[in-house]
């Protein structure tokens, strides 16, 4: 994107990581409004208008909907009629080990505050940040600065990084109602009834919600009390979610990811999100997937690559189900139905190809020339004899 972006990042919840104690969050979550700078005087006027709207003189605060899930919705929905892009962290605190550095308040802000920006900087060369106030005016100026030595720009880029009052900026009060509106689908101390309606009118303006650390990913909901579903279905969405989990939380200990992983990383982030927050039962576009490469980390990946990145999550044990209409996480009997129809349509036939091969060139060498007469085709022989037993 050559033009410049407004990021404006606001929380949910607190640092506390005592969070069996009344009154802490389990979560934290903070969220960043991304507007085009030359939207952002026209947008921020839409904004301030569902603020009077539905706050009158007040501010557009989570904390002042609260469990009122009616207003929430109706919110959300007038928000989500306009044309911003939000990205968020989720940190599930109860996942944390107390007796890091996490556990002192600065610290944790500081370093969960970077991971987010840390994202939004890899994207975007010319960024804008401005975040709420939070703390004394020496915590602000420290954690500018903070952010300016972790997170330094290059000679291509430029950066901004300010804090502002609430009270007089609408896209922070957006950021605090995103944050918010989250937890009431992920938190369990806040999680609402109508967490899927919640988080479905969040994910139609998001980019993304990142969990962390990984193994922090929603819980399926339970299904076997659905006729339609079974005990089966289950199965393959608790094993789907949990082998995708297991590998981020690999890739999260291994420091610095190689552009082959960090592809890989985000393809499973992707799927994730679409298949917990968009639909489980849609699968996603080839194309979908590379636009989001070229977004998230802006790189440009051919679609006969990006195949071979999910074979490589497939390796390592991640279940990625496919069909002509593109990969998703499985969470049915019917989506790994699915992959088997698929695989069916090029399997099959691709041996039945290669026989032919093999035995016009044995007939014409005289049967000198076996192109599977190598011990490494050991497998592929003995496939290509049972495709031999198929009248089909």
């Amino acid at each position: 994107m050559t033009s410049g972006i407004h990021a404006f990042a606001d929380e949910y919840g607190d640092t506390n990581l005592a969070t069996e104690k009344s009154g802490v969050t389990d979560f934290f979550i903070v969220t960043a409004i991304l507007i085009e700078d030359h939207s952002v005087e026209t947008l921020r006027t839409a904004v301030n208008e569902i603020r009077r709207s539905k706050f009158g003189n007040g501010e557009m605060k989570s904390s002042s909907i609260g469990s009122d899930d009616v207003r929430r919705i109706k919110v959300l929905e007038a928000a989500t009629a306009l044309p911003y892009k939000s990205y968020s962290l989720a940190v599930d605190k109860r996942e944390l080990d107390r007796e890091s550095g996490l556990a002192y308040k600065r610290s944790f802000f500081k370093h969960l505050n970077k991971r987010l920006h840390e994202r939004i900087y890899r994207i975007f060369d010319n960024v804008t940040t401005i975040a709420d106030e939070h703390g004394t005016e020496d915590f602000m100026d420290g954690f500018k600065r903070y952010i300016d030595r972790e997170l330094s720009p290059t000679l291509f880029s430029r950066r901004h990084f300010e804090f502002r009052n609430s009270h007089s900026e609408p896209f922070l009060q957006l950021a605090d109602l995103i944050s918010g509106s989250i937890a009431r689908g992920v938190d369990p101390k806040k999680k609402s009834p109508r967490s899927k309606e919640i988080l479905d009118l969040v994910a139609k303006r998001s980019i993304g919600i990142e969990f962390w650390p990984p193994m922090s990913l929603p819980e399926p909901e339970q299904v076997l009390d659905d006729p339609h579903q079974s005990k089966h279905d289950e199965l393959v969405r608790r094993h789907g979610l949990r082998q995708a989990r297991l590998f981020l939380q690999k890739l999260a200990g291994t420091g610095e990811l190689s552009e082959a992983l960090q592809v890989q990383s985000e393809i499973l982030h992707f799927l994730l999100f679409n298949v917990q927050f968009v639909s489980d039962s849609d699968f996603v576009a080839t194309g979908a997937i590379a636009d989001w490469l070229k977004t998230s980390i802006g790189l440009t990946v051919p679609h006969q690559q990006l195949r071979y990145y999910v074979a490589c999550l497939r390796d390592a044990d991640v279940i990625v189900a496919s069909s002509p209409k593109g990969y998703k996480i499985p969470v049915s009997v019917a989506d790994m139905a699915s992959f088997v129809a698929h695989a069916n349509t090029i399997i099959p036939p691709m041996l039945k190809r290669l026989a032919r091969a093999r035995s016009e060139l044995l007939l014409a060498s005289l049967g000198e020339l076996d192109i599977l007469r190598n011990d490494h085709f050991e497998t592929l022989r003995q496939l290509l004899e049972a495709a031999d037993k198929d009248p089909a």
